[in-house]
C-alpha cells in the first residue's frame, strides 16, 4: 500500500509538469558507482533533461524499483528449464576407459575402503557405506547413495550420460533407483605447460558460434553445487599424510570450457597435465580421499543438513583467466560459497554484442538452475580484464537480466575487493 501510494503522489506531480507530447528520450544518472544509460518516457515542459530531483524522473526510479521489488519475491524465471537434478538423489561418478588420468581415478576410489563398494552389473558400482534412506544413517534423514559407473568411450562423447543412466543402468538394477542429484566426471587435464595439477571445472560451450568441444554449442549445463566443497577438499587431502611427493601440484579452478552436454548438475574433477601425471596413484589417492570427504557429507546441497546456510550465496564469474585463481581465493576465504559458471575473457573477447548477451544468459540461467534454493548470485566482472566493447556488451547484458529477473537477487560487482566486502558484509549480518 505504501509502494502505491507513493506512486500515485509521484503520477499526481509529474501531470503538472510533464508534456502533452510524451517522448521517449534517453537520460544519463549515476547507479551503484557507475554511468548507466536509460530510457524514460517523460520529457519536462521547457527542459532538455531530466534531473534525478525531477519528479518524472522520480516516478520512473520508482517504478523501476517497483519491478525490481515485485521481482525480488517471486520464484525464479529459470523454472521456465526445469531443474536437471534430485536434491534428494544419488550422485554418479563416471569415468572412462579411454582416459588414462580417469582409469587412475577410478582405480584409486574403488580400493578407497570407506566407500565399500558393492558390483550393480558390468562397469557399474554403488557405495553401500553412502546408501542412505529414509534416516537409516543418513545426515539429515536426506536420501543418498553414490554410484560410480565406467564408460568405454571418451568423455568427450558422454553427451546425456544422466538420460542413458536413467534409461540403462538404474533401470536393470534395483540399488540405483535415486534419481540423479549430480555426476561427477573423473577426468585428464592436458595443458601445453605442463604443470602439475589437480584441477575442478564447469562444464559447457559459451559460445554458439564456435565449434564445440563436445557437447552443445552455446549450452551449458547447470553446475554442480560441488565445484567449491571440492575445492576445499582435495586441497584439504593433499596436505594431508602420504602426499608429501604432491606438493609441487597447482589445486585450482579452471574456466568453464568443453562438453559433454547434460540436464543434470556436473563439474570435472581432473588430475593433470602430462602423461607422467596421469598415471600417478598418489594423485587418484588424493583425489579418492578428497571424494569421500566430499560425498560422505551432503553440506553441498542447499536444504540439507550442514554448517553453511541454505541462502548461502552463489558467485558467476565474468572474464579472467582460463585457470581461476581469484576464484581460488574467494573459495577459500569464504566457505560458505557456492561457485557457478566462470567465463574466461578470451570466450568474451571480440564476441560481438548478441553473441556476449547469449554466453551470460546461458551462464546465468544455468547457475540459477542448479542453486534453486539460493536468494543472491552475485555477477563478478573483471572489468580490467575485458577489452572496452567487450565490457560495455557484458555490462549492458547484465542490465538486460536485472530488469527482467525474477526470484534470485542479481548483485553486479566490479572488483574482487568489491566482492569480498559484499560477501564479508554479508557473512557479518548473517551471524
Amino acid at each position: 500500500q505504501a509502494i502505491l501510494a507513493k506512486g500515485q503522489q509521484l503520477l499526481a506531480t509529474c501531470s503538472v509538469h510533464a508534456c502533452a507530447r510524451v517522448a521517449p528520450m534517453r537520460i544519463r544518472y549515476r547507479h551503484e558507482r557507475r554511468t548507466r544509460m536509460c530510457t524514460a518516457g517523460w520529457t519536462a515542459l521547457g527542459a532538455a533533461t531530466l534531473h534525478p530531483g525531477h519528479p518524472a524522473f522520480m516516478l520512473w526510479a520508482h517504478l523501476r524499483t517497483v519491478r525490481r521489488h515485485v521481482g525480488r519475491t517471486q520464484r525464479s524465471r529459470v523454472a521456465c528449464r526445469p531443474f536437471g537434478g534430485s536434491r534428494d538423489g544419488a550422485t554418479l561418478l563416471v569415468a572412462s576407459e579411454a582416459d588414462p588420468a580417469s582409469m587412475t581415478m577410478a582405480e584409486a576410489v574403488l580400493q578407497y575402503e570407506p566407500f565399500q563398494w558393492e558390483p550393480l552389473g558390468s562397469g557399474c558400482w554403488t557405495s553401500h557405506a553412502l546408501f542412505r534412506d529414509g534416516g537409516h544413517g543418513g545426515v539429515g534423514g536426506r536420501t543418498s547413495q553414490v554410484h560410480l559407473w565406467v564408460r568405454p568411450e571418451r568423455m568427450l562423447e558422454m553427451d546425456g550420460v544422466d538420460a542413458q543412466w536413467a534409461a540403462g543402468a538404474a533401470a536393470q538394477t534395483s540399488g540405483a533407483s535415486a534419481p540423479l542429484r549430480d555426476i561427477l566426471f573423473m577426468s585428464k587435464h592436458a595443458a601445453a605447460s605442463g604443470r602439475p595439477s589437480l584441477t575442478v571445472h564447469p562444464i559447457g560451450n559459451p559460445r554458439r558460434d564456435l565449434e564445440p568441444h563436445g557437447g552443445v554449442a552455446g549450452r551449458l549445463p547447470p553446475p554442480s553445487p560441488r565445484i567449491a566443497s571440492l575445492l576445499r577438499a582435495v586441497g584439504s587431502a593433499k596436505k594431508g599424510e602420504g602426499f608429501g611427493e604432491l606438493t609441487n601440484f597447482e589445486v585450482t579452478l579452471e574456466a568453464t570450457h568443453h562438453g559433454p552436454f547434460l540436464e543434470t548438475p556436473s563439474l570435472f574433477a581432473e588430475i593433470g597435465s602430462t602423461d607422467q601425471e596421469w598415471g600417478r596413484k598418489d594423485a587418484g589417492r588424493c583425489w579418492a580421499e578428497a571424494l569421500w570427504a566430499e560425498l560422505s557429507r551432503t553440506s553441498s546441497f542447499p536444504g540439507d543438513a550442514s554448517p553453511a546456510r541454505v541462502d548461502s550465496p552463489v558467485v558467476l564469474a565474468l572474464g579472467g583467466n582460463h585457470y581461476m585463481c581469484h576464484m581460488n581465493d574467494i573459495v577459500e576465504q569464504h566457505p560458505d560459497v557456492h561457485i557457478g559458471h566462470m567465463l574466461a575473457t578470451y570466450v568474451l573477447q571480440d564476441a560481438g554484442p548478441d553473441r556476449i548477451r547469449e554466453a551470460v544468459h546461458e551462464a546465468l540461467l544455468s547457475t540459477a538452475q542448479s542453486q534453486p534454493e539460493a536468494r543472491e548470485l552475485f555477477v563478478l566482472v573483471l572489468k580490467k580484464k575485458l577489452r572496452s566493447a567487450d565490457r560495455k556488451a557484458v555490462l549492458e547484458a547484465l542490465d538486460e537480466c536485472t530488469s527482467t529477473w525474477t526470484g534470485l537477487e542479481l548483485r553486479v560487482v566490479g572488483s574482487l575487493s568489491e566482492l569480498g566486502e559484499e560477501l564479508q558484509t554479508r557473512g557479518e549480518i548473517g551471524n
